[in-house]
């Protein structure tokens, strides 16, 4: 199956999206990466845009980019009168945001090659932690079908018989291309005006930290923040044993966790591979997780006092209500350990993102900024090869020792932050 054959689900799209313009606003790796974003806005693929003569206009005073495209392809030969239809010596003209449209300018005067914009697409991907069948033109052919209805080409290709030109006149499709390229970024939860987790100074051992990490400081408020939570519902729960408040007190527990767990073995978010019930050893305190890459495909890290005591809690909680079907699934391992129960009350995938909307109030930030703000913190206290070991990078091999003293110097740190 080729690139273009290739069916992404939409969440993988918007979490490409979403991951490409936070690594814009945070200013990370940026190189290439203007070109990128555009493909993903626009739908047309990096050999296209490397094809097509691009032509950047707007952009004064903080306002948003208008990209025009000549049309590279060869004349059909249709009757150009014909309404609504661009021929191939016109322009099309699509929206870009600020953001994206700055970086693009910086791009465009590089001439990079194709070959090099997509190995900066590809390092982006990778980063997102996106799996490897989500290529870059795979998912402009995708995000090509959720910008435009069926019938508006864009410039895609062109046989005797055929063509995917612009079937609209220039004005009206620049403005659709706006309405659907807003409607995008809203599905994505990206919100090019909000503010984003400023990236760590750069540190005295050369570790210059990444985009998405937490300040101590504030990690110890978001911290309390969900002690408070569970404290809070746990009281209302006991003077009333609604169902709402139960499904409040569930919430509060998974976000709880889902916090604890990301904070004390550094996990990436990992949708496709969520966390199970099995992977917990409670007799010898250990927890299996997936590795990034396949030398060995999962490593054990000891699990200390906070996120035991988290852990227990939370199956405590569950079986409680064993007998209700769905918990039955999680409790056997068949159903991921971690779920919430939205506004129907019906359980679902509890991620990241949706403890990230919940600390902070919808503002978009990296969906691993718990294990990177970790990391962050342990290159300061370890030598780099015994963090790389801990948090899987690079396969590097480790010593049990200093990866339980790692893991035991991240539940101080957490502990000390709670009861301050």
């Amino acid at each position: 199956m080729n690139n273009c054959q290739h069916k992404l689900h939409t969440d993988l799209i918007r979490e490409a999206v979403f991951f490409t313009i936070e690594v814009l606003q945070n200013r990370t790796n940026l190189s290439g990466t203007g070109m990128f974003a555009t493909s993903l806005l626009t739908g047309l693929t990096l050999h296209q845009l490397d094809t097509f003569n691009l032509t950047l206009c707007g952009g004064e005073a903080g306002q948003s980019f208008e990209l025009q495209v000549a049309n590279q392809l060869p004349d059909l030969g249709i009757d150009s009168d014909l309404p609504y239809f661009i021929p191939s010596a016109k322009s099309v003209s699509y929206y870009l945001p600020v953001l994206v449209g700055s970086q693009l300018k910086l791009d465009l005067r590089q001439n990079w090659s194709v070959n090099e914009l997509m190995k900066a697409a590809n390092r982006v991907l990778k980063d997102a932690g996106l799996l490897r069948f989500v290529t870059p033109t795979r998912l402009a052919v995708a995000v090509r079908q959720m910008l435009y209805q069926t019938g508006e080409g864009i410039l895609v290709k062109a046989g005797k018989t055929h063509s995917h030109y612009c079937i609209e006149s220039v004005g009206f499709f620049y403005k659709s291309h706006l309405l659907a390229v807003l409607a995008l970024l809203d599905s994505c939860c990206v919100s090019l005006a909000s503010e984003h987790v400023k990236p760590a100074p750069a540190i005295e051992n050369g570790y210059s930290g990444s985009d998405g990490i937490v300040a101590i400081e504030s990690l110890k408020d978001i911290l309390q923040r969900c002690v408070d939570d569970v404290l809070f519902a746990k009281e209302q729960y006991q003077q009333c044993t609604s169902h709402r408040h139960y499904l409040v007190l569930h919430n509060a527990y998974a976000h709880w966790v889902c916090l604890i767990f990301h904070l004390s073995t550094c996990s990436r978010h990992l949708i496709k591979k969520a966390l199970m019930l099995n992977v917990y050893d409670a007799r010898y305190q250990i927890i299996s997780l997936p590795n990034k890459k396949y030398v060995k495909s999962f490593r054990q890290l000891p699990v200390c006092s906070l996120l035991r005591t988290a852990l227990q809690q939370y199956v405590l909680h569950l079986e409680a209500r064993a007998h209700v079907p769905f918990i039955k699934l999680v409790l056997s391992s068949q159903q991921p350990l971690l779920f919430s129960y939205n506004d129907v009350a019906s359980p679902s995938l509890f991620t990241m993102r949706e403890l990230n909307q919940h600390l902070f109030d919808g503002k978009s930030v990296n969906s691993d900024w718990p294990r990177k703000t970790i990391i962050n913190y342990l290159y300061r206290q370890f030598p780099s090869h015994d963090v790389a070991a801990f948090v899987d990078h690079d396969n590097v091999a480790h010593c049990p020792m200093i990866i339980q003293k790692i893991a035991n110097a991240i539940n101080a740190l957490l502990l000390k932050l709670i009861n301050e």
